[in-house]
């Protein structure tokens, strides 16, 4: 393994001693690396060292945008609010740098609820002609153009070893659209249906691929309704949804599409690699594929801390991407899903010796002081078994 990157958001270090935690986190812990959320969605946590012990943080941008990169767009990175006026992602890479880590930018560009609130026209709308107080479509040009100058302002101005892309397709729309409360099981074949977006520009590519916007609308709402009436014919999985209709399957497939031709553009765009989230445990699709081919890589958390993947086939995904170095592991370090060190310490073994060249450990912020240990045990032994911190750079081409 060529390295560890120990995720956080910006106020995780800057509340507290930032100098002191990014030393730590080199040295005494042992990561060669930090990815800073610099475009989150709204967060809502509660930090077990750091105090405040509850953080409440609406959508927002954590670096200072450089007006020159938006001309193209209407949209403009909503600011978090800075009493100092400090620039978080500036003070975080200076810190990186004085203790020799790498430096990534994580970025949720898609679920904001003030821009989708600001720029109506962006936004998701769903088969019943409802719009999203959260979710911006990816098809519209404002989004994409959006999506670009972010990227092409932080890999032009800050130091940065790769930008990690969340919510980047189509996909990624289902788990923003999962309710907190509904009278039916929110199976996955629903958050499906709810997610797919009819707005202007998605109907204008329903257009150019040969089908009627209204009427794949109805056959999602048909199928919807299905499970409301809790029909035993109703749908329940993603596969279930596209055999159901061959125009619900054409219109995913263009969203899809369009979804890839998007990664490729800031791919194109960016300075530096890209790495695109993949989410869905259990299912990984033909998208994710060929994300995989266009990224510098792609990142899998598994659902289990044992070692086990929890994703159906991810030997043959791995194989389809180019092999492990093209797939870093995301793992969370601490409770509910990790709960003790040799747990870690096995996870992290086990994915290392299966080949795969980068961990992302998940997070600073959250984890209690004993998960820290767990992972200085866990890399220590990687270390020991020979695998750890070559520091060979991500594929740029």
């Amino acid at each position: 393994m060529d390295d560890a990157f120990f995720w956080c958001y910006p106020w995780d270090l800057l509340d507290d001693d930032l100098d002191a935690a990014v030393a730590r986190l080199s040295g005494e812990i042992g990561v060669t690396g930090l990815t800073v959320a610099a475009v989150t969605a709204s967060v809502d946590a509660v930090r077990p060292r750091i105090r405040p012990v509850r953080v409440r943080q609406p959508a927002a941008a954590h670096f200072r945008p450089d007006s020159t990169r938006y001309e193209a767009t209407r949209i403009r990175p909503g600011v978090a609010s800075s009493k100092s006026g400090r620039n978080p992602l500036e003070l975080i890479a200076k810190a990186a740098g004085r203790s020799g880590l790498k430096l990534r930018a994580r970025l949720t560009l898609f679920d904001n609820e003030a821009l989708a609130q600001r720029h109506p026209m962006a936004a998701c709308v769903d088969a019943y002609g409802q719009p999203s107080v959260a979710r911006l479509c990816t098809n519209n040009p404002d989004v994409r153009e959006y999506a670009l100058a972010v990227v092409d302002d932080l890999t032009s101005n800050y130091p940065l070893s790769a930008i990690e892309l969340e919510s980047s397709d189509f996909a990624g729309r289902a788990a923003s659209v999962a309710p907190s409360e509904c009278g039916v099981e929110p199976t996955e074949a629903l958050s499906a249906l709810l997610a797919m977006c009819f707005c202007a520009a998605c109907r204008q590519r329903a257009d150019e691929a040969g089908l009627d916007p209204e009427t794949v609308a109805q056959s999602v709402r048909e199928l919807a309704d299905r499970v409301f009436r809790l029909d035993s014919t109703a749908p329940n999985s993603w596969n279930d949804v596209m055999e159901s209709d061959d125009r619900t399957r054409v219109f995913a497939e263009s969203h899809s599409s369009a979804s890839v031709r998007l990664v490729q553009s800031i791919c194109d765009r960016a300075a530096t690699p890209i790495v695109m989230h993949v989410f869905r445990a259990g299912r990984l699709n033909a998208l994710d594929v060929a994300a995989a081919r266009i990224c510098h890589a792609v990142s899998i958390v598994p659902t289990r801390a044992d070692g086990a993947s929890g994703v159906d086939d991810l030997a043959g995904f791995v194989s389809r991407c180019g092999g492990p170095e093209r797939v870093e592991i995301g793992l969370a370090v601490h409770p509910p899903v990790t709960t003790d060190g040799p747990t870690l310490v096995r996870a992290v073994q086990h994915w290392v010796r299966a080949g795969h060249r980068t961990l992302g450990l998940s997070h600073y912020g959250l984890a209690p002081e004993p998960s820290l240990d767990w992972v200085r045990q866990a890399l220590r032994f990687a270390r020991r078994d020979g695998r750890v911190g070559a520091g060979r750079p991500l594929r740029t081409s």
